[in-house]
C-alpha cells in the first residue's frame, strides 16, 4: 500500500490518498481492475482503517472469495462527508468525482467504467 497526493483545483492544492494494488496488478501487466473506494466515516482518516481492511481485502482476495481490485483510501478531511457543503467552502463531492476518479483511471490500469467502481 501507498500514499499518493494528487492536484486538485478544487481543494486548492494536494490531496492525499492511500491504494492498495493487489498482487496480480504488478504480474499481469495488460490486466485491468475494478476500484473499490473506501469512503472513511466523519471524523475518522483514511489512515487509520487503510492498513486493516487492505488487509481483509488481501486476504479474500488471496483465497478467492472476491476477485482482485484496486483498493482506494481517500482523504476526507475530519468533516468532510463526502459532499459539497451548501456554502461552497468544502467541495469533497466535487473533487471526488471530478478529480479524483479520472485521477485514479489515468494513473492506474482501472476498468475505466461506472460497472468498475464499487
Amino acid at each position: 500500500m501507498q500514499r499518493v497526493l494528487f492536484d486538485s483545483k478544487t481543494a486548492g492544492g494536494k490531496v492525499s490518498y492511500y491504494v492498495f494494488t493487489p498482487q496480480p496488478y504488478d504480474v499481469n501487466q495488460e490486466s485491468r481492475f475494478p476500484v473499490l473506494y473506501w469512503l472513511h466515516g466523519s471524523g475518522g482518516s483514511s489512515a487509520e482503517a487503510a492498513a486493516q481492511v487492505a488487509r481483509r481485502f488481501s486476504e479474500a482476495m488471496r483465497a478467492g472469495k472476491i476477485p482482485p481490485m484496486i483498493l482506494v483510501f481517500p482523504n476526507g478531511l475530519p468533516r468532510g462527508m463526502w459532499c459539497d457543503w451548501k456554502d461552497g467552502s468544502v467541495k469533497l463531492e466535487t473533487m471526488f468525482i471530478e478529480e479524483l476518479i479520472p485521477h485514479m483511471d489515468r494513473t492506474f490500469r482501472t476498468v475505466a467504467k461506472r460497472e468498475g467502481r464499487i
